[in-house]
């Protein structure tokens, strides 16, 4: 299982698609942990990863949230994002998912910060959503904000019961 590759297959807020193959790192009844390794330079928010960084995505089923944890070609932390999805839906093999706007990007020696918010109201004002389904989205994003710590160890335990 692990080692195998894996699609993840990202619809934007604006129906445009992006996919990854990734590899698996493990599947089980909570969702599944991917790793990409990028081959080239990437710009990623305001962080710079190298060529030969990895990323881990952690996706649990039916949360509207993932967790991306990117390191640099020595293992060091650049940082954890978290982006606010609808649920993945999960076929063999492959994952979609669409991402709602927001993210919480927390860097390893300070606060974590809630972003795109403007975007989101971009979106409300360009019809693409509705003020109540942004409304929503944004206290399921400030809720998330509060428990960071907890995604986070959350998911750094699954990440090591995998690799066990």
């Amino acid at each position: 299982m692990a080692g195998q590759s894996f699609d993840e297959v990202k619809i934007r807020f604006d129906g445009s698609v992006e996919r990854f193959t990734c590899d698996l790192v493990g599947e089980d009844d909570r969702g599944v942990i991917l790793s990409w390794r990028a081959e080239a330079p990437l710009v990623a928010g305001q962080y710079q990863l190298p060529a030969g960084s990895v990323t881990t995505a952690f996706y649990w089923r039916g949360r509207g949230h993932n967790l991306y944890r990117p390191v640099d070609p020595r293992g060091t932390l650049v940082c954890h994002r978290i982006d606010i999805i609808e649920p993945p839906l999960f076929e063999q093999g492959r994952l979609t998912f669409r991402d709602l706007l927001l993210d919480i990007l927390v860097p390893p020696d300070s606060d974590p910060v809630l972003q795109d918010e403007d975007e989101l109201l971009a979106a409300v004002t360009a019809g693409l959503t509705s003020a109540a389904r942004a409304a929503e989205l944004l206290t399921y994003a400030r809720d998330l904000l509060a428990r960071v710590d907890e995604v986070i160890a959350e998911a750094e335990a699954w990440l090591a019961e995998v690799a066990s």
